[in-house]
């Protein structure tokens, strides 16, 4: 990240009650940050090549632990699901906002995952029926070249088909935007740091909706 630092969120952390120490440390903040100013629940995505690369795991499991989930940020493609698991000893009633879900799974210490099916490409929430403050925007898009960045701020994608191709990256919550033209050769890893600037004397962020080239590849 550049420029301003995020900005407290005194509103949502007071409606986080009991001891729930990973979501005050989740959600106090506009967006999260780790060392060096590296950004956290960054939406990466590769489009614009030739070809198609399919999804390697038929799910993305979501780890929620002390009120929180592991990510402000998911990207899935179309046709995976999303497994709620707890990690801690509470309950959890997972619900994806924007989807008509048929049944409510809960997770439950030590047991199944808590199963969620998206019903097509978009942009989705992910919270919790009993704790609403936990939420993470859920994309859903076309093609498996993305991946979310943790708080050391990396991301790997890989498969990504020779030739030119376009990347993007996305904060949800600020939409903060860098887009560039790259070229992938064969047998080489391509190494691309990217950087992303928040004012917070900008005009407010609409509420978070995906980049046009970060959700279709062109």
């Amino acid at each position: 990240m550049t420029g301003d630092t995020a900005p407290a969120t005194p509103e949502h952390l007071a409606k986080i009650k009991g001891a729930c120490p990973e979501a005050r440390e989740a959600y106090s903040h506009l967006f999260r940050e780790g060392m060096m100013r590296s950004a956290a629940d960054v939406l990466v995505a590769v489009t614009g090549y030739e070809g198609y690369v399919p999804a390697r795991e038929p799910k993305q499991t979501v780890a929620a632990r002390g009120c929180a989930f592991n990510t402000r940020t998911i990207a899935i493609t179309f046709g995976q699901t999303i497994d709620v698991v707890s990690k801690d000893g509470e309950a959890y009633v997972p619900n994806l906002l924007g989807s008509k879900m048929q049944a409510q799974l809960l997770a439950l210490p030590g047991g199944a995952a808590s199963t969620l099916y998206p019903p097509s490409p978009g942009h989705y929430l992910l919270t919790d029926d009993i704790k609403l403050f936990m939420l993470a925007d859920v994309f859903v898009v076309s093609y498996a070249t993305h991946d979310v960045t943790g708080l050391d701020g990396r991301y790997e994608i890989k498969g990504i088909p020779v030739g030119k191709a376009r990347i993007s990256a996305l904060l949800p919550s600020t939409q903060s935007l860098v887009e560039k033209d790259i070229e992938i050769k064969a047998g080489e890893t391509l190494e691309l740091p990217l950087s992303l600037k928040f004012d917070a004397k900008a005009p407010a962020a609409p509420s978070a909706s995906p980049a046009p080239s970060a959700v279709a590849p062109r």
